[in-house]
């Protein structure tokens, strides 16, 4: 499960992380301490976390950055911190 989690979301950094390159005691060692499970989801309630608590400053380089990425997922939430107001138009590039 935790390979399956991490090959979906680092496939889409820069970085190219890969689990399998860590040494496998290190790896054995970080394991011990994530613990899997499952639940049954009976409500769903949203709320919006868009850096919101941030300075203007570190909001627009949170902007930025999800902006410039590969991700469409965060390129819509740049364009979501301009709508609401989180950052102004024109502090990032966020139109992909």
């Amino acid at each position: 499960m935790l390979a399956d989690l991490v090959h979906k979301y680092e496939d889409m950094s820069k970085t190219n992380w890969r689990m399998e390159n860590l040494p496998e005691q290190y790896r054995a060692r970080l394991m011990k301490g994530i613990v899997g499970f499952r639940m049954e989801i009976e409500r769903l309630e949203g709320k919006l976390k868009l850096s919101q608590n941030q300075s203007a400053t570190d909001a627009a380089r949170v902007a930025e950055a999800l902006a410039a990425g590969p991700s469409p997922d965060g390129h819509a939430t740049a364009r979501a911190m301009r709508r609401y107001g989180i950052v102004e138009d024109g502090d990032d590039p966020g139109d992909n």
